[in-house]
């Protein structure tokens, strides 16, 4: 393939699963006004991401994003790096851990017909002790997914402005610890409480 139409293919699977991660966020940020709420927007959005031409690319795109992971750390290692690069390491480690139970777990449940909606994502919030689980795992996923593009972008614009690339990393790495709080309340039900139904919750009784 082509050199030019190569990096415009990696570039547009970016874009679209960046696109993807924010609306998915968003979408979890309407939980303050209430469960239906954000089930109608995840109902809405899903007309898009659960087109199987899309599904199929956002699928490609992330295997393609963990592949890119592993030669990182086969490259690089974990001691070697420093500061920020470290961090991307580190942060892309964990979202590959993340994305292969969190897809895995979302798959297995489609196939044997449950909805996999916001009372599926936040059932283990609700149950002792798989809750002591749940909570570090989805805040941290979502920590590391800002905490990472703080770490790429910051690789990419240090040689033209350090202290720029030092500073949007830095706002980065505050930004996903204040979503990650708020959406950690929110899924919980710690604020915005919202009831997840019985059938949820007896997988993990």
């Amino acid at each position: 393939m082509n050199r030019s139409i190569h990096n415009f293919y990696d570039k547009a699977l970016l874009w679209l699963l960046l696109a993807f991660v924010t609306v998915h966020l968003i979408n979890h940020l309407v939980v303050a006004f209430g469960a239906p709420a954000h089930i109608a927007v995840m109902d809405g959005l899903r007309v898009i991401y659960r087109n199987p031409l899309v599904e199929i690319l956002l699928i490609w795109g992330i295997a393609r994003q963990i592949w890119a992971g592993i030669r990182q750390l086969r490259r690089f290692g974990i001691r070697k790096p420093k500061g920020p690069m470290r961090v991307l390491i580190l942060t892309g480690l964990y979202l590959i851990f993340f994305l292969v139970i969190h897809i895995s777990a979302v798959m297995q449940a489609r196939w044997t017909g449950v909805d996999t909606n916001l009372y599926f994502g936040t059932a283990g919030y609700r149950v002792w002790p798989i809750m002591l689980f749940f909570y570090p795992y989805y805040f941290t996923a979502i920590f590391c997914v800002f905490a990472h593009t703080g770490a790429v972008l910051w690789m990419r614009t240090r040689a033209q402005d350090a202290p720029r690339a030092q500073t949007i990393y830095r706002r980065f790495n505050i930004l996903g610890l204040a979503i990650a709080t708020i959406l950690t309340l929110m899924l919980s039900g710690l604020i915005a409480d919202f009831a997840v139904p019985q059938s949820y919750l007896a997988p993990f009784q």
